[in-house]
């Protein structure tokens, strides 16, 4: 299997299974936001830091497989590798405050 290929095939598969647990994510938040007899505030203390994990885990494996194709030099002009690079700042920015306040 060729190199371009094994990578679209890997991206799909990811981007799928993101997609579905996601969705699974969603489906738990809503069946526990309609439940009298579940708090609210501990289905959010519990589903807010499983999507973050959940969603930069996936979008870090994304951009690890789009930077690993690319060529040495980075290219400064493409705007796909500098929102790549614009996410994973974020993704630290995150990070960063979810320690400050735990």
């Amino acid at each position: 299997m060729e190199k371009t290929k094994l990578t679209f095939v890997v991206t799909t598969m990811v981007t799928l299974t993101l997609c579905m647990v996601i969705l699974a994510m969603v489906i738990s938040l809503m069946v526990g936001l309609f439940d009298p007899i579940v708090d609210n505030t501990e289905i959010f203390k519990l589903i807010g830091p499983a999507f973050q994990t959940v969603i930069g885990g996936f979008i870090g494996l994304l951009v690890g497989i789009k930077l690993k194709n690319e060529d040495e030099a980075p290219n400064k002009t493409d705007p796909t590798q500098l929102l790549a690079w614009q996410i994973l700042s974020l993704e630290k920015k995150i990070e960063e405050q979810n320690k400050n306040k735990g």
